[in-house]
């Protein structure tokens, strides 16, 4: 006879989702500080979302060109992340949100860089509990994908993956993001 899951016990799917929900907020706990003061106007950042999804489904729900910010574990952890916004979001990241810009140009990318890494920065030391040690990540790579067959790393479009979306705001400026969680 199999073992009957105890009664009230929760689903494996929905303890899941509640760690990577735990995952999500401790992420982008700092997060609002950070690019407070990376951006020089306040923001708070609140998670919005945390769901199962292709990376097709993801792309299809923001306007295309899109910039992947590859965040790779150096200590504590391995594996990475992305950070994924639309071209007006990662102008808004970059500390140019309303620009008229169709590509984003290497001081964007730079900006962007510098943003995000002290993003993870403070994101550290609220992770630390979750993983119970340190992490730390190598500096960011940003990656600027006008289509389909441009996914940094040969990304499959089919590929499942957990998405955390947040949206950071502050007065005047408003800043989706979607970090995937594998």
């Amino acid at each position: 006879m199999s073992p009957s899951p105890a009664a009230g016990a929760a689903p494996m799917v929905d303890l899941a989702v509640e760690t990577l929900e735990r995952f999500a907020a401790a992420f982008f706990h700092a997060a609002g500080p950070a690019l407070t003061t990376s951006l020089n106007k306040p923001l708070t950042v609140q998670v919005t979302d945390v769901s199962a999804t292709t990376f097709k489904t993801l792309l299809d729900d923001l306007d295309a060109p899109w910039a992947f910010i590859e965040m790779t574990y150096t200590r504590g952890m391995t594996g990475t992340h992305f950070l994924i916004v639309s071209r007006r979001n990662a102008l808004a990241l970059a500390g140019d949100a309303g620009a008229e810009v169709m590509d984003l140009e290497s001081r964007h990318k730079e900006a962007i860089r510098n943003t995000v890494n002290q993003l993870l920065h403070a994101a550290a030391p609220p992770l630390m509990p979750l993983f119970a040690r340190s992490v730390a990540w190598a500096p960011v790579t940003v990656h600027v994908v006008a289509r389909d067959e441009e996914l940094p790393g040969e990304l499959p479009m089919d590929q499942r993956v957990w998405a955390a979306r947040a949206q950071a705001q502050g007065e005047d400026l408003t800043i989706d993001v979607v970090l995937t969680i594998d």
